[in-house]
């Protein structure tokens, strides 16, 4: 029972000499704190389950003292430091064959796959680091000599974590299933600590009114998928389905039918292999394929039309097959001394396998006709050579520990940033992915057409300077902004877009019949927002998701997609029914199903009674966060906010900073509207335009909350974006882009092309001042971006998101980070003044 309690933080801690078996490793606490706990637990529950009826709290302090344990100080007393350190010596020659220290090989600790063999004829197994492009392909790790998993035990991979399944058979007609987590430094990996288990019976899968299927409970099949379980009950006239999605923290079913609903496939053949590479799905019978997009809002989830289908020369029917992340494997059973093809999967080529193999290997040692292979891709290794390196992924998950996400709505970058460098300017600037054409910001002389021909000229608001005897805002009358209207700022029309020309950027006062939308803002007046982008990063190649409105808009930088919509849906019934429906996850969700659940959304105002962020984009997905929120909102006082454990008010982010429990990841709103908006969102009242100074002392609040504590500043990274542009003029044409999901389109737009720029900016210690960002290899940014950087960040494998296409594909921005050392003292930004807000003295 002695590595019971904590088995891979055990064997992690072994890692050490045992002369620094006194030092905190790293997160974890001193390798002899974790033994001597252990060796207590241990103790206590050999001693309790012999000798039952004893005092369980006296037993536990005996074992305490017999240990040394110090509870209070958390440590080993000095006295039993040499005993506990005697058993880590046999612990450590048990479990890392004779060793003081068990190290990892090379490959093992950087590989981003592992592949375990197994065969039907035994229950050993066998753990290979696993690398496509090399020599050898298969890495051995080296396996405890008695690890061993019933052959019988089916295995997957869904999000961070490996689920084992026993089928079902005609004596025992349910399932019995265990969560754990896969350490790559395992000695024996199926073997790790349980952080979940349970059974399913048949009436899950086949409901309790249609007891036959043309199918038996024995032949169900379960297929993994990011954030998501497909069952399917594979008759021979009906493959009927079910998707569940998947909360690894859920305390009775890790599975969960939600607002997912059952039904058959229309196409998918019988006796036909399904192989999942992320979003997509390889569809393969004997040399015959179809590729799918797996989408879990759409019914089914594999949905006409396929992408693509065909036949290969080079497989066939005596092929085996399996896929590991976006490489599929390939092998003859009755030819193992031949070795394996390695393909490399590309639903979007001719042949989604790339004609040839990317490359050869031989099999796995002692791998024969009776050996399959399994996949798992653990969380991703940190570089630690590349930590000191200033611009790497490394070096910001090094630096880094809290990003702050602040996504406010409807300004163009040439609206809010234009003035901010003069157009065109290389020298004194950072810049960070190339600068070929300077700074890309506004001149006196751009002008767009007006429906009478006249030309409308940029120009700034009242001249550009602040006073206290007008309002600093506007437009007075929020501009059109759907995407018919983005479409016709761009192009002008439909036209230019179908034949997929460039945008010309010319149709904003045409569309608006307004001069109001070439309106632009200076430095002095919007001094907390330019403020911001002087001092630290600033990105000139920061593009709105798609020509479009403000849900879709946050539906892109939260899930990856508009969800296939084009229009709002932020009002009425259709906003308090939209989490009744089928939706694809968010990043949240990817989060939690790789078990990160340090994040919250912080909310200013609540729209509608509910938090804006959730009811769209979270609601339905983490039973135990709508049900924390749920409770809140019981509980809380009349006219107050309520506050839960992953959903509060803004100021609940204050006091966070203040009490240093800040968590990784925070996700602000502004307030959307009333007396105080903060959102900069362009509109007016029966008092007047609206003031931008409120939202400009808003952000600097937030600023200021986070700068001045430096133990927090030393360790942010605050990213402030918009939305959408909003109707607002933008002169640099939007890119084409990866569509989210393949089979989106509406009314002819196919969600393949971005909308007009929008403002980013990127506040850190860890920035170097006048830093404009943009993406290396001809790539752009758009708010897909903050969510690839944010997964990225976090460690979780690309394979593994979940999110569409356009995020699996987006260029991230750890690049930002240029300084060496953090800048030991923040800049104050001024807050600009109004009419409503008036300067005094």
């Amino acid at each position: 029972m002695l590595c019971a309690n904590h088995p891979s933080e055990y064997l992690y801690d072994t890692n050490l000499h045992l002369s620094d078996a006194l030092k905190n490793n790293g997160k974890y606490p001193a390798p002899i704190s974790v033994m001597c706990q252990d060796l207590v637990a241990a103790g206590w529950q050999a001693h309790m389950s012999e000798h039952p009826g004893d005092d369980p709290h006296k037993t536990l302090g005996c074992l305490q003292e017999r240990w040394g344990w110090d509870a209070k100080q958390g440590k080993v007393k000095a006295d039993k430091i040499d005993d506990v350190l005697a058993i880590m010596k046999q612990q450590n020659q048990e479990f890392s064959w004779g060793k003081d220290t068990f190290i990892p090989t090379a490959e093992q600790s950087s590989a981003t796959i592992f592949t375990l063999s197994r065969s039907s004829e035994t229950d050993t197994y066998a753990s290979y680091a696993f690398d496509a492009k090399g020599k050898s392909s298969f890495s051995a790790v080296m396996m405890n000599e008695n690890a061993r998993f019933n052959t019988t035990q089916r295995l997957m991979q869904v999000g961070g974590y490996v689920l084992e399944w026993s089928p079902p058979t005609a004596q025992e007609q349910e399932i019995h299933y265990r969560l754990f987590n896969f350490d790559r430094n395992s000695a024996n990996p199926l073997a790790e600590k349980t952080v979940g288990y349970g059974c399913w019976k048949k009436d899950k899968f086949f409901g309790d009114y249609r007891p036959n299927f043309g199918a038996s409970f024995e032949q169900i099949e379960l297929i993994a998928f990011p954030g998501y379980v497909l069952s399917i009950i594979p008759a021979v006239g009906r493959r009927t389905y079910q998707l569940w999605n998947f909360d690894p923290q859920a305390e009775n079913d890790c599975l969960s039918a939600g607002e997912f609903q059952q039904g058959g496939f229309r196409d998918i053949s019988a006796g036909s292999e399904l192989h999942v590479l992320g979003n997509y799905v390889l569809e393969r019978s004997g040399a015959d394929y179809k590729v799918w997009s797996f989408d879990p809002q759409s019914s089914p989830p594999l949905a006409l039309p396929t992408v693509q289908s065909g036949s290969w020369s080079n497989i066939d029917e005596d092929d085996s097959m399996m896929t590991l992340g976006e490489w599929v494997l390939t092998w003859k059973p009755n030819n193992i001394q031949a070795g394996c093809r390695i393909w490399q999967f590309d639903a979007h080529q001719a042949d989604p396998l790339g004609g040839e193999p990317l490359n050869t290997s031989a099999l796995p040692v002692d791998f024969d006709q009776h050996s399959s292979l399994f996949s798992v891709i653990p969380a991703a290794p940190q570089d630690a050579s590349a930590q000191s390196t200033p611009g790497t992924l490394a070096f910001m998950q090094d630096k880094i520990e809290h990003v702050v996400y602040y996504m406010l709505e409807s300004r163009s970058f040439d609206n809010v940033l234009g003035w901010l460098y003069e157009r065109g300017k290389k020298d004194g600037l950072n810049w960070v992915g190339g600068n070929k054409d300077g700074f890309r910001g506004l001149d006196a002389e751009m002008h767009n057409k007006m429906p009478d021909g006249k030309e409308a000229f940029i120009r700034k608001y009242q001249a550009g300077k602040l006073s206290n005897d007008f309002v600093l805002g506007g437009p007075a009358q929020d501009p059109w902004h759907d995407n018919s209207d983005g479409l016709m700022q761009m192009f002008h029309g439909y036209k230019g877009y179908e034949a997929r020309e460039k945008p010309k950027m010319g149709g904003f006062a045409w569309n608006q019949n307004s001069e109001e939308v070439l309106s632009s803002f200076t430095p002095e007046q919007l001094s907390v927002f330019n403020g911001l982008a002087k001092h630290f990063a600033v990105s000139d190649e920061w593009f709105s998701s798609l020509p479009g409105g403000t849900d879709v808009n946050r539906g892109f930088s939260v899930s990856g997609s508009a969800y296939n919509r084009l229009g709002t849906w932020e009002g009425s019934q259709a906003y308090a029914n939209w989490p009744d429906s089928a939706h694809r996850q968010s990043i949240w969700n990817a989060l939690w199903s790789h078990g990160q659940q340090d994040w919250k959304i912080y909310y200013n105002i609540l729209w509608q009674k509910a938090v804006f962020t959730h009811q769209l984009y979270l609601k339905g997905q983490i039973p135990e966060v709508d049900a924390a929120w749920a409770k809140a909102v019981l509980e809380s006082k009349y006219n107050e906010l309520p506050t839960s454990k992953w959903i509060a008010p803004f100021d609940q982010f204050l006091k966070d900073i203040n009490e240093d429990n800040l968590p990784s990841f925070s996700y602000i709103e502004p307030a959307w509207m009333g007396v105080v908006c903060t959102s900069y969102h362009p509109g007016s009242s029966a008092d007047g335009i609206d003031s931008l100074v409120p939202a400009e002392q808003a952000l600097n609040q937030l600023y200021e909350a986070l700068s001045s504590n430096k133990d927090i500043w030393d360790k942010t990274l605050l990213v402030v974006t918009f939305d959408k542009n909003g109707g607002l003029f933008d002169h640099v044409a939007p890119p084409y882009a990866p569509k989210p999901w393949p089979n989106d389109e509406v009314d002819g737009f196919e969600f393949d092309i971005m909308g007009p720029r929008v403002p980013a900016v990127f506040a850190s210690p860890w920035i170097k001042p006048n830093t404009v960002l943009r993406a290396d290899d001809d790539q752009v940014f758009d708010a897909t971006s903050f969510g690839a950087t944010l997964l990225d960040w976090y460690g979780i494998d690309r394979s593994g998101w979940g999110l569409g296409d356009r995020m699996s594909q987006a260029p991230t921005f750890e690049t930002v980070f240029t300084q060496t050392s953090a800048r030991t003292s923040a800049p104050k930004m001024t807050v600009p003044y109004d009419k409503d807000h008036q300067k005094k003295g």
